[in-house]
């Protein structure tokens, strides 16, 4: 019975330590992704830094687009050709990824 215990025990403590590095793992990935996509929305974003998103400038902006806190269609200064620009763009760098 004890070596039952003890397989268990070791099952568990392999299971934690693939979790545990398989969560490093998809966060350093995450990270990677989340910075490219923002540094390519920050580069099509008009700059102008109004405010009128709600977000404090564009880079905040970019920020949250990156991570799916907000749409593009908050910025009020993009036009239509842009927003479809900005979009080609995202989905380009998701099939290339």
């Amino acid at each position: 019975m004890v070596d039952l215990y003890y397989g268990l025990l070791i099952f568990a403590i392999i299971a934690a330590v693939l979790g545990l590095v398989i969560t490093i793992l998809l966060l350093f990935i995450r990270g990677e992704n989340g910075e490219d996509i923002e540094t390519t929305v920050r580069e099509l974003l008009p700059g102008d830094d109004c405010g009128k998103c709600g977000y404090k400038n564009c880079d905040e902006l970019a920020s949250a687009v990156a991570k799916g806190e907000c749409e593009l269609d908050e910025c009020v200064i993009i036009d239509s050709e842009l927003a479809e620009e900005i979009d080609a763009e995202l989905n380009s760098e998701d099939e290339t990824e």
